[in-house]
């Protein structure tokens, strides 16, 4: 009931939508029950460098459900946690799941968009290296960032602030 429930909404959203991405940021609470519910989803985990995805979180002004981010420490946690979790589903996750750096996709687009179009069974389109061209419908956070070219400028974001973010160093440390 609940896999028939997601797809009526994806649907709600586009009904003519051949794919969907869905990059909520705590779908990886639910990487088991995603794959049970979806076994054919493809999952692609991108990972970033923790002070850049901290800091990007941080400086985000979320409504609800992200009460976490509002504090350096319990960000820093959370963000452990979810290191931690994430390996877990790599040692538990049948057909696993592909795994791509943030900064190695913004360096070398082409050769990291083309193996994330082969492990979805996609082919190459030159118009992947201008995701900024692309007419689409953006209801997330990113709705700004994906009208901008691929670029490098938020690789190291995270020096501009290191002097205050000792919480958050320490969050990311310790884990709890």
């Amino acid at each position: 009931m609940c896999a028939m429930r997601y797809l009526a909404h994806i649907d709600s959203v586009s009904a003519t939508s051949r794919f969907v991405t869905d990059k909520m940021p705590h779908n990886f609470y639910a990487l088991g029950l995603i794959r049970l519910l979806f076994p054919k989803a493809v999952i692609i985990h991108c990972r970033r460098h923790p002070l850049d995805t901290c800091v990007s979180i941080y400086f985000q002004n979320f409504l609800v459900g992200h009460e976490y981010a509002k504090n350096q420490f319990n960000l820093g946690t959370h963000y452990h946690q979810y290191q931690r979790l994430m390996q877990h589903w790599r040692e538990v996750l049948p057909d696993g799941m592909l795994e791509i750096d943030y900064e190695k996709l913004v360096e070398e687009p082409e050769p990291m968009i083309a193996s994330i179009l082969e492990y979805c069974g996609l082919p190459w389109h030159d118009r992947c290296l201008q995701p900024h061209t692309l007419e689409r419908r953006v209801s997330t956070a990113s709705f700004d960032q994906v009208r901008q070219p691929i670029h490098t400028r938020s690789i190291g974001r995270w020096r501009r602030y290191e002097n205050y973010l000792g919480e958050m160093k320490l969050g990311l440390d310790r884990g709890y």
